[in-house]
């Protein structure tokens, strides 16, 4: 039995971008956050979650163990934080220059750009609403 104070934490199919199209429509919006060779492509969703795909290179990233090192970095600081983000579809992307972070300083720079998509999120939508009263 589950308390109901207890979050859920999982990573599981309802947090992921699984289809293609789920992908392009991240990659359409064109709104990104960027920092030491980490971008995050990210666009709101009417799911009320936030969800996370990961496009992480080999052109980029040659060895895998590099690739499968960040991308578990990556989920689970977004597991840990997702309560906590707006309803958005997140793409993260990586470059060469990456694989030099270590384990800590990955963590700190993904936590970084998520606070900064939380902000613009915010932003966007106090906006939104603000146009939408002068209308």
């Amino acid at each position: 039995m589950m308390n109901a104070d207890v979050v859920d934490a999982r990573f599981g199919r309802d947090r992921r971008l699984r289809s293609q199209d789920e992908f392009k429509q991240v990659f359409d919006a064109r709104q990104r956050v960027g920092q030491s060779g980490l971008t995050f492509l990210y666009r709101p969703n009417e799911l009320g979650r936030p969800r996370l795909g990961l496009a992480i290179a080999k052109k980029q990233i040659r060895r895998a163990h590099e690739r499968n090192r960040i991308k578990r970095i990556a989920r689970e600081v977004f597991r840990v934080r997702a309560q906590f983000l707006p309803p958005v579809d997140l793409v993260l992307m990586a470059r060469t220059e990456v694989e030099k972070l270590d384990n800590d300083r990955l963590r700190e720079n993904l936590d970084k750009m998520l606070d900064r998509v939380v902000q613009r999120f915010s932003a966007d939508q106090s906006a939104n609403k603000a146009e939408n009263t002068r209308v």
